[in-house]
């Protein structure tokens, strides 16, 4: 082996080793990365406007966005957290006293059930209706203390929360100061020629700022909507309501349909019918309606990814990294549909394969 193979392969691997040490050294602050890295998506063309004609002030204005975060996403959000860890504590201790009864609620659904129905499910395997709605009474009760569970923790965990909030604030000023710098560096890096490298990096980010744009945006109006009528209809915790519709309408095909749906059933099972029949009519044509309307309007035809990937890399990006995985999952689908956009147009592949 040539002196200067061996040099390339021994800094290969040195290259490896550091990479992997930096990787697992950063791991525990990812939450912080992650968020920075898609803040500083979101934010740059505003502040590439901003810089244009000013790159003296790079500096003042990357620290205005960050102080701006601050002041209308971070410190908003923690409070809505400490009232939703209010509302997730009542929620758990009326079950746990018996003031929401499950069973009971399962006992009016299952009286308003037509026969036929009851007879599909015991056809199909699924039990007596006494026993499913004891699986369910036992699940829902469940999944109420393991969602205060959750809340109640990351309420508790101030000074982890703070540390990770600090830091993705640090890390947004200098991605927006010295973006287009590191952006620079990185494609430098990447053993692709400049064209095509171009090529992908343009698509992928397009593709990005839209997908997170557009999901972010259409998430938060189905929520405040979801929440502003479970409070019209004096639905208790309608803000937890709102946030959960806000959450679940990320995921496709799941949509903010799992919260009003059942909540729809239960009213019209317990004779609530002008309240159920509100809730279903809002649902269908005005919570649901948003996400046929606003999410082509911000993300577009042309740079939205397919349904089925966002479905498959949403959940795989939940089962693999929790919440954030809500967005991990998309960013990935996005630099796999982008590079594979760029490799298989017809020029790419002259370029590769030469004159047939």
């Amino acid at each position: 082996m040539e002196l200067k193979e061996r040099d390339r392969w021994a800094m290969i691997l040195l290259l490896a080793v550091v990479s992997i040490a930096f990787i697992w050294i950063s791991w525990p602050f990812y939450p912080a990365i992650l968020w920075a890295v898609i803040v500083a998506i979101v934010a740059m063309p505003s502040y590439r406007k901003l810089v244009y004609d000013k790159p003296r002030r790079r500096t003042l204005y990357a620290l205005l966005f960050t102080i701006g975060i601050l002041a209308i996403i971070i410190l908003p959000a923690i409070g809505i957290m400490g009232i939703l860890v209010d509302h997730a504590v009542d929620i758990v201790t009326s079950v746990q006293r018996g003031e929401i009864d499950i069973q009971a609620i399962g006992n009016s659904i299952n009286d308003a059930m037509p026969g036929w129905f009851k007879g599909i499910l015991q056809r199909n395997g699924m039990g007596t209706i006494e026993e499913s709605l004891q699986s369910a009474s036992t699940m829902i009760a469940g999944s109420f203390q393991t969602l205060a569970g959750r809340l109640v923790s990351f309420g508790s965990n101030a000074l982890g929360m703070f540390l990770q909030i600090s830091v993705m604030l640090y890390l947004v000023f200098f991605f927006l100061r010295d973006g287009d710098r590191l952006m620079a560096q990185l494609r430098r890096a990447v053993p692709l020629a400049d064209k095509h490298k171009s090529q992908i990096s343009d698509k992928f980010m397009g593709m990005a700022r839209a997908t997170i744009k557009g999901s972010l945006i259409v998430a938060i109006v189905q929520g405040v909507l979801g929440g502003v009528i479970f409070w019209a209809l004096g639905i208790q915790a309608a803000l937890l309501w709102g946030v959960l519709m806000g959450v679940f309408s990320l995921i496709p095909a799941v949509g903010t349909g799992i919260i009003w749906l059942p909540v729809s059933i239960y009213l019209l099972a317990t004779g609530s019918y002008t309240e159920g029949i509100i809730l279903l009519v809002a649902g269908f044509g005005v919570i649901s309606m948003v996400d046929n309307v606003l999410r082509p309007m911000l993300v577009g035809k042309d740079t939205g990814l397919p349904d089925w990937l966002l479905l498959v890399t949403t959940l795989g990006g939940i089962s693999l990294f929790g919440f954030n995985g809500v967005l991990i999952g998309p960013l990935v689908a996005a630099v796999f549909v982008a590079a594979w956009n760029i490799t298989t147009r017809d020029d790419v592949l002259d370029e590769q394969h030469g004159p047939q």
